[in-house]
């Protein structure tokens, strides 16, 4: 044998030792080598070809992620909203604390006693024919406070105050729509928290209507506005607070409330509906429109009231359905 021959026998030799002690000593760096004894003849086959996508998944996929985008952009723009609406409302609140502060100041006049509210002869229904002479502090002061508030507003008539509990304590306005003052104040700022109104059909000498109409919003924060109207669903808070005053620069008129309920707006087919007007000056339609009312109420109340006789109604939502819940009164007294 040739001596180079035998040096490439030992060569070989040596390098398969070589081979065999790393493998011993790192076994890892060898996997490759290792799975070619298990490797087959699918192995060595060519890749599948992907499998189409449907149209149908791609069109659902791509509607998921549209109604995932839109929820997100809808509940951002939903909390942008509430925090405006809040700010919006404190605005309302502060708006209207201000001018309900200043009308609860008392103006620099002499002490005189106000007018009570008497029957005359013992019949609570004769109470608008008695006129009284006597000084009312508080009436001379709303005449001033009116004044300054129309001269910021032309469109302010008056100040609705329910006695007692009900935190109802506001200036009247009056549009030529009633739609406008559901958004804005009183002085004609936008605010969704609106104002008390009176119908755009109805005259600002209220003894000139026979069926006087006010609005206002059910607030559950802020300024309640006419939320405690639902409070007369209970015979004894109408015991404790059963009268309304509406200061006009030109007269005092005060109410005595005789119903409440909760009423459709949808049925104004029906003549019997709670914001009827026209009666045609027809004293028995009239009077049927009141049995109707009477008939209804939560509360009770057997003031007496004739073909003569001037309605206030106070309106709000109920803030759980379309219904609007309504507060009935009678004229009973007037002041000049």
């Amino acid at each position: 044998m040739k001596k180079h021959e035998l040096n490439a026998d030992a060569r070989k030799e040596n390098a398969e030792f070589a081979f065999i002690d790393e493998a011993r000593e790192n076994p890892y760096q060898n996997v490759f080598i290792a799975s070619l004894e298990t490797l087959t003849q699918d192995d060595l086959a060519a890749p599948a070809k992907r499998k189409k996508e449907d149209p149908i998944d791609a069109v659902i996929a791509l509607l998921r992620r549209i109604i995932f985008i839109a929820a997100v952009i809808a509940f951002c723009v939903s909390g942008v909203y509430i925090v405006y609406k809040n700010i919006a409302y404190k605005q309302s609140e502060d708006l209207y604390a201000d001018i309900q502060n200043i009308a609860d100041v008392k103006y620099a006049m002499p002490a005189r006693p106000s007018p009570l509210l008497m029957p005359v002869n013992g019949d609570r229904s004769q109470n608008q024919a008695v006129q009284e002479d006597t000084y009312n502090e508080m009436f001379e002061k709303m005449k001033g406070h009116l004044a300054s508030l129309q001269k910021k507003s032309e469109e302010v008539v008056g100040w609705l105050r329910v006695e007692g509990e009900t935190e109802i304590d506001y200036p009247i306005v009056q549009h030529t729509d009633n739609d406008y003052y559901l958004t804005h104040a009183y002085n004609g700022t936008y605010n969704p928290a609106g104002a008390i109104y009176l119908d755009y059909k109805n005259l600002t000498r209220f003894s000139d209507n026979r069926h006087t109409i006010i609005y206002g919003h059910n607030m559950r924060s802020g300024s309640p506005m006419f939320a405690n109207l639902l409070k007369y669903k209970s015979q004894e808070f109408f015991e404790n607070n059963r009268y309304i005053k509406v200061y006009m620069r030109d007269a005092l008129y005060t109410y005595e409330i005789f119903a409440a309920y909760s009423a459709n707006p949808v049925l104004a087919a029906d003549k019997n509906h709670a914001w009827r007007m026209n009666f045609n000056h027809d004293n028995d339609l009239f009077l049927e429109w009141i049995d109707a009312v009477r008939a209804r109420s939560n509360i009770k109340n057997d003031v007496k009231i004739d073909g003569s006789s001037r309605i206030l109604t106070l309106s709000t939502c109920t803030n759980y359905d379309y219904n609007r819940y309504v507060v009935h009164a009678v004229l009973i007294k007037v002041e000049k």
